[in-house]
């Protein structure tokens, strides 16, 4: 499903993994949630993003790429058909934080653009470099994340400059 390639020795088949992730998702969200998911939904082209789509209970997922997310897998272009999968389909998003500053949310980890949130980079921690959150499922005990904890985990190790008065 998510990040399979990186996690075969954790677990003792590929469905067992899948089968982990997508039983972690649903305990996480409701049919009402809103899922965003930070890149590299499925390996396998659109049987596979089809079938796990069907799986998470949630209606609604926004997607930004990953870079399996996008290009040609086994001859077909991804990218251009994701929306008949996902209520949103992006290159990036910028979210509003509480304090009127606003993080960017991408696949690959971005230290230019801080406070970052991603996915893409595979780490057993969640702050890999001051200013970015990974939220790939690796540094969350192969769980989804709530954007709470995000924040609460962002604003712990990023500390933004106080502006001029």
């Amino acid at each position: 499903l998510l990040t399979r390639h990186h996690l075969r020795q954790q677990f003792a088949t590929i469905e067992e993994h899948d089968t982990t992730l997508l039983d972690n998702i649903n305990s996480a969200v409701n049919e009402r949630d809103t899922l965003l998911h930070l890149g590299d939904f499925a390996l396998g082209g659109f049987k596979a993003i089809s079938l796990y789509r069907t799986l998470i209970k949630c209606r609604r997922i926004l997607l930004i790429c990953g870079n399996h997310d996008h290009g040609r897998r086994g001859g077909q272009f991804l990218y251009g058909k994701l929306g008949e999968y996902f209520q949103g389909v992006y290159a990036s998003m910028v979210l509003p934080l509480p304090d009127e500053r606003y993080a960017t949310l991408t696949h690959q980890p971005d230290r230019y653009r801080l406070p970052n949130i991603h996915g893409h980079s595979h780490s057993p921690s969640p702050v890999p470099y001051p200013g970015c959150v990974d939220v790939g499922v690796d540094a969350w005990a192969m769980k989804p994340v709530r954007l709470e904890k995000v924040l609460e985990v962002l604003y712990q190790y990023w500390k933004p400059q106080q502006e001029a008065t």
